[in-house]
């Protein structure tokens, strides 16, 4: 962003404003002059980096301890949630109504949506020894951990909003949590889409077709594209419906929200105020689905053992 020259009537530039620029000095866009922290500063970059205690990963014991980090991350978020519906009381002046909808919010976090703390997809000590301490092709399946547990917290956060704006249906401010949260867990999901496809694309064909899968203008053409050849040895045999889930999610929500106007989620929020009817639900079902196949399939690696081009890519990838 360039900042044009001012004249008297505009207002005092903002000096906040920072441009980073590598490796160690700190420009600001305005005025142009630019600080360099002391070398103080920078020795205790070096050093608290160097006692990071697990990242980057080096070995299967640091593996394990950022999965359990990751957990970490994931239970506190949804501990709060859970805590906040636990409340006693109820702000909204219709009170009958208002315990009706807790209620029926309560029932939805304990019965219809799968618990992180069940999730036990994706070990990440058993990734990193299946491969072979390679990190290049560890950190395709560690990004998809990532991207899943962020998916469950933004799932978790948007139960705790949809209970804020019940208990408040005529502030604006819950409302804006409510699209925020709605709007995270689509595009998480998508995204954890993107890389369980990629992730698919390694194992069953290796690492130089996945690298072709991530230059891809359009990932989706690209399944559609080699699903012969993915779904040959692939167990379950499922990326058509995959794509039909994907399918879904992006016509429903993630299109109208990302490029066109008018989306769901928006709507129902702001017109509404509350998403439990319809695209709070449909939300749930989407982080579900991705749910339980991650812990269904990807829990026991075994089969990695069996897939020569994933093996072949654990070998030859540069370390």
């Amino acid at each position: 962003m360039e900042l044009t020259e001012k004249n008297h009537m505009d207002p005092e530039p903002i000096k906040t404003l920072l441009k980073i620029w590598p490796p160690d000095t700190i420009h600001l866009v305005n005025p142009g002059s630019h600080i360099s922290p002391s070398d103080n500063f920078a020795k205790q970059l070096k050093i608290l980096n160097k006692l990071s205690p697990v990242y980057p990963i080096r070995n299967a014991e640091d593996a394990a301890r950022f999965d359990v980090e990751l957990d970490s991350f994931v239970f506190k978020i949804m501990d709060s949630a859970i805590n906040l519906t636990n409340a006693q009381k109820t702000k909204i002046a219709q009170k009958k109504t208002a315990d009706r909808c807790v209620i029926c919010l309560k029932s939805l976090m304990s019965n219809s949506i799968y618990q992180y703390t069940n999730f036990d997809g994706l070990p990440l000590d058993v990734i990193y020894k299946k491969c072979k301490g390679d990190y290049r092709i560890f950190s395709i399946f560690l990004d998809l951990k990532i991207n899943f547990a962020n998916l469950s917290a933004y799932t978790y956060e948007l139960l705790g909003a949809e209970y804020r704006v019940l208990n408040n249906p005529k502030l604006l401010g819950p409302r804006m949590e409510l699209q925020f949260f709605a709007n995270a867990c689509v595009m998480s999901c998508r995204s954890t889409w993107d890389k369980l496809l990629g992730l698919i694309v390694l194992v069953e064909s290796g690492k130089k077709k996945y690298d072709n899968y991530i230059n891809s203008t359009s990932k989706k053409k690209f399944i559609r594209k080699h699903l012969g050849e993915l779904q040959e040895n692939m167990r379950p045999a499922c990326l058509e419906e995959f794509l039909a889930v994907i399918e879904k999610l992006d016509n429903t929500f993630r299109t109208q929200e990302a490029h066109g106007s008018g989306g769901n989620i928006r709507n129902t929020a702001f017109s509404v105020g509350s998403l439990s009817n319809t695209v709070l639900l449909e939300i749930i079902g989407h982080y579900n689905y991705l749910h339980e196949y991650l812990d269904n399939y990807w829990h026991d690696l075994t089969f990695l053992n069996e897939k020569n081009n994933f093996i072949d890519s654990c070998n030859t990838s540069e370390k």
